[in-house]
């Protein structure tokens, strides 16, 4: 069984300088050990087809939900191969102080399902039982752990590369939210932690 995949090439210049090359349209072809591409010259945008076979097109649909990120000078990067367990705003004062904004929003997921490169930066524990990782170039606020909710990580949302896609559900520590922050939604709000909401997930 095979599936074909219809790529869109757009007319422009191939070099960004002139239009000599017309078109240049990128045929990939794939396989289980890795992708082979030739440049065309085309005049016109057109679309070009080819085979896939059914393993390379279902691996292919698998790693739309892989999520992946970085430090703010690229220094950092990382990974994960599956869907955060959750999203949550937190308004209390260490979240802000440690993200620098005047709200912080984490996704969760399981400790082991992050990966990163070539490591996790600088951990920096203030308070008991909570470790922050920063990149030890740029400092930006990567990911949080949290003894009262073992066996997770939170990676700060702004460093995610698909954080369109990741709403917020709960706000914690709402007592502690900003007085000129409004944020308006529909979300729960609670008034302090959302341990219990969070080790649910």
């Amino acid at each position: 069984m095979s599936f074909r995949l219809n790529v869109l090439a757009i007319d422009q210049p191939f070099d960004g300088r002139s239009s000599q090359f017309g078109t240049v349209l990128f045929r990939c072809y794939l396989s289980q050990t890795r992708p082979s591409c030739k440049a065309q010259s085309k005049s016109q945008a057109q679309i070009d087809s080819f085979e896939l076979s059914e393993d390379t097109a279902l691996m292919s649909i698998a790693s739309t939900d892989k999520i992946t990120g970085r430090c703010y000078c690229g220094s950092i990067t990382f990974r994960s191969a599956s869907k955060p367990l959750t999203v949550a705003y937190c308004h209390c004062e260490d979240c802000r102080r440690a993200t620098g904004g005047p709200v912080a929003a984490f996704a969760a997921f399981d400790d082991d399902a992050i990966t990163f490169e070539p490591n996790e930066g600088k951990n920096v524990t203030v308070n008991p039982g909570v470790t922050r990782s920063f990149c030890d170039n740029c400092g930006s606020s990567l990911a949080g752990r949290y003894e009262y909710l073992p066996n997770q990580i939170y990676i700060s949302i702004g460093v995610i590369d698909q954080a369109a896609d990741l709403a917020p559900v709960v706000h914690a520590h709402e007592a502690n939210r900003l007085t000129w922050l409004h944020i308006v939604d529909d979300l729960e709000r609670l008034d302090a932690t959302a341990t219990t909401k969070l080790n649910a997930t």
